[in-house]
């Protein structure tokens, strides 16, 4: 699950984007796709990373062959949850666990998502505020 919310903010890991970029150049794709490990694993596990808090997931493949359709059903679910729907019926209590835990990764996932945006925009800031507000 991690896997696909990753994908799905890391463009580079979109198997579609990445094949439609350089498909008019048989010879670019082929090193792309060796490079980000498609087809054949690399040699090494640290050859992509999902840092989350203090915990490392490494992969030996490209992050995006482990893209998950289901995931993007709990997206949709979620939003209706972030509304104040629940998605089975019944009080908070009475959901199963599993699912509380999927919308609690996907909030996680938000969040840390949030935090970048927010650093983000205070380093730019920052750094215009150094240019004198260009």
């Amino acid at each position: 699950m991690k896997s696909t919310l990753y994908a799905l903010n890391e463009r580079r890991f979109m198997c579609g984007e990445c094949i439609s970029k350089d498909a008019h150049r048989p010879d670019l794709l082929e090193k792309k796709q060796r490079q980000m490990a498609c087809a054949e694993p690399a040699s090494d596990w640290g050859l992509h990373k999902i840092v989350d808090d203090d915990v490392t997931y490494s992969f030996k493949r490209c992050i995006g062959n482990y893209f998950n359709q289901s995931v993007l059903n709990w997206m949709s679910i979620y939003r209706a949850y972030e509304k104040g729907i629940l998605p089975y019926p019944g009080s908070y209590q009475d959901q199963p666990n599993k699912a509380l835990e999927v919308l609690g990764i996907i909030d996680a996932t938000k969040n840390v998502e949030r935090i970048k945006k927010i650093e983000a925009d205070k380093r730019r800031m920052q750094a215009q505020a150094r240019r004198g507000g260009r």
